[in-house]
């Protein structure tokens, strides 16, 4: 019965990630400087080397979209980034559900997921996304009774690759060391020890490249910000909220797992979040990426626990009705929610476009002047889907052709070359922007006009 539980699951968020790539979700914040930067450059954004190949594996799709198939409309090739940006934590969900030997531990990475992505999924262009499937993905490799040649490579392959993918691997790595240690005491065979020594010494050499990034961060701010996201969590009430709604159904709920509460929390959810943005309290990237740690590595060490000690697992039942239940409360709330931001970003990008249109050609506006800013029919989406630098590059991404650009007179002056506002509008021209003093522009054209 769990296993066609999971399989629902899967398809629910298979259909929710599709919602979020159809609406362009990934714009949101940095995802949009991102995809601008790939159409820029007519190839890779790499900008910090030890998330290289995150940088890779996220964007090839797209580079490839563009420079191989010749394809130039923005709005496909938005699609392409946006669903390879949520595919690939759906896909490394679905490989960690295959791999599994025994499918009712798949509880421990769908309770990982659920609760690290409930405020991060906007923030999908984070890394520490792709970081959390290779993580699962690896340790239920490693963890394995049985292995082929193609396991044993996989497991290689998955190693290298997280290396230069993100940070958190220093402490994903912990659990790594602490399974192949057993593996190595456990294992007969001399040529298979040999290869569980020579891991070890790939996961050393990752928790040396991330812990190099965490002490020389490309961001002088990283670590500082990063201590502050802990406070995030402690006035997080939706999350808190998130959390007791599964301790209660753990508690209330029997075997028939509670139908007309499911229902009623879907319709709850989506009615009190559409109805108020903010309760969207969407984790930005430090919030974000605090989550994508903490989860995963506490329901890995758990795994592992469940996984080793046949006493605890004995003990507790992690496939009875009543953890069932609570996923299934999870997984309902997750989905409605996900969908309302969904319907939120969707009224927001149509603002954006409408404020676009009802700008002169070759204009530089302030948002403050637009419908995106204190014109807006819907200023509380301002105050939620908000950090106004990226609005040059919104622009940029919702125009097939730009036209007109939307910035923030405060920051656009900060933007790195070559994704200056005067390289934005794709060809020559001259333009006056309406400030007090009165400052000429002169947009330069840069590559090749998407």
């Amino acid at each position: 019965m769990d296993n066609i539980l999971y399989i629902y699951i899967l398809f629910a968020l298979i259909v929710t990630a599709a919602v979020m790539v159809y609406t362009d979700r990934f714009l949101f914040l940095d995802g949009s400087y991102f995809f601008s930067s790939m159409l820029f450059k007519e190839g890779f954004n790499n900008f910090d080397e030890a998330r290289v190949f995150a940088q890779y594996l996220t964007q090839a799709p797209t580079v490839l979209a563009i420079n191989i198939f010749g394809i130039e409309q923005k709005s496909i090739l938005m699609k392409i980034y946006g669903a390879t940006l949520y595919g690939l934590p759906l896909l490394g969900l679905y490989f960690t559900y295959y791999l599994l030997e025994d499918k009712k531990f798949f509880i421990f990475p769908l309770f990982s997921f659920f609760l690290s992505t409930f405020y991060s999924y906007s923030f999908i262009i984070s890394e520490a996304h792709l970081m959390v499937s290779l993580f699962w993905l690896t340790l239920v490799l490693i963890t394995r009774t049985t292995h082929s040649l193609l396991h044993l490579v996989s497991i290689y392959v998955l190693l290298i690759i997280a290396t230069n993918i993100y940070e958190s691997f220093l402490f994903f790595a912990i659990l790594y060391l602490i399974a192949i240690s057993i593996k190595i005491k456990t294992t007969k065979e001399n040529s298979l020890r040999l290869f569980w020594i020579f891991s070890i010494g790939i996961i050393l050499y990752g928790m040396y490249i991330a812990a190099h990034s965490t002490l020389n961060p490309r961001d002088p701010d990283n670590i500082r910000e990063f201590l502050k996201a802990l406070l995030f969590l402690k006035d997080s009430f939706m999350l808190e909220f998130y959390i007791a709604f599964a301790l209660i159904a753990y508690v209330v709920c029997k075997k028939n797992s509670c139908p007309i509460l499911l229902t009623l929390l879907f319709i709850g959810t989506l009615s009190v979040v559409v109805l108020n943005p903010h309760f969207m309290q969407i984790g930005l990237s430090y919030d974000g990426r605090m989550l994508l740690l903490i989860f995963p590595f506490g329901f890995g060490f758990i795994f592992l626990l469940f996984f080793y000690i046949k006493k605890i697992s004995n003990f507790i039942d992690i496939s009875s009705s009543k953890v069932l239940a609570s996923l299934k409360v999870l997984s309902v709330v997750f989905i409605a929610f996900q969908i309302a931001i969904s319907i939120h970003w969707s009224t927001y990008i149509r603002d954006f476009e409408s404020a676009l249109n009802q700008l002169h050609p070759n204009s530089l506006q302030d948002y403050q002047r637009t419908l995106v800013g204190e014109q807006s029919p819907h200023p509380e989406l301002l105050d939620e889907f908000f950090l106004r630098w990226t609005y040059p590059f919104m622009s940029y991404a919702l125009q097939q052709q730009p036209k007109a650009i939307i910035i923030n007179e405060k920051s656009y002056r900060s933007l790195p070359n070559p994704y200056t506002v005067e390289n934005m509008m794709s060809k020559t021209a001259v333009t006056y922007y309406n400030s007090p003093k009165k400052i000429r522009y002169y947009m330069l054209g840069i590559g090749k006009k998407i």
